[in-house]
């Protein structure tokens, strides 16, 4: 797992593109980032709201969540997830999808327990506190030349004259 605080490699890793590149869920996720967690209540709704990355291991994502809120209970016991991330600074886009899982592990809670988390919880001996795990099946992540909105707008007039690199590359996710 790349280390959160090392912006530098992981940024160099989510920077490269290459048409149908096969990139891992370690190299688009680090913890400490911010996601979008899809999930899709008994009523087929889908709903969306950010959580924080606490662990990525392999193909296993893990969040800190709140065990009594509402849509947790459509993933308890394995209901479909989606994840979707974006590192706009360097232009990369990730979706990953797979069965989400409530653990209510306290030694696990204590183990992925950050300060940030203090925000939304009494510290790590919270009872309402239970591991939400997304074991990641399928995904797809885009990349595109340039960082930033000038990046951007260098790599859309190069490309315009072709004399740039593709600007809508993407590819396959794995563990």
């Amino acid at each position: 797992m790349a280390d959160h605080n090392d912006s530098t490699n992981r940024n160099a890793d989510r920077g490269s593109g290459g048409g149908t590149e096969t990139r891992t869920v370690a190299e688009l996720l680090d913890a400490g980032d911010v996601v979008m967690v899809t999930t899709r209540d008994g009523a087929s709704t889908l709903s969306a709201r950010p959580l924080t990355v606490a662990e990525v291991q392999g193909p296993t994502v893990r969040f800190l969540v709140d065990r009594n809120a509402p849509w947790v209970h459509a993933v308890r016991n394995g209901g479909p997830l989606n994840v979707t991330a974006t590192d706009g600074g360097h232009n990369v886009w990730a979706s990953l999808s797979g069965a989400g899982t409530l653990l209510e592990d306290r030694v696990l809670v204590q183990r992925l327990w950050f300060k940030p988390a203090g925000a939304y919880f009494d510290g790590p001996d919270d009872p309402a506190i239970a591991v939400l795990q997304l074991d990641v099946r399928d995904g797809e992540h885009w990349s595109a030349p340039g960082g930033g909105a000038v990046g951007r707008l260098v790599s859309l007039a190069a490309s315009a004259v072709g004399k740039g690199e593709r600007v809508n590359e993407h590819g396959p996710v794995r563990g």
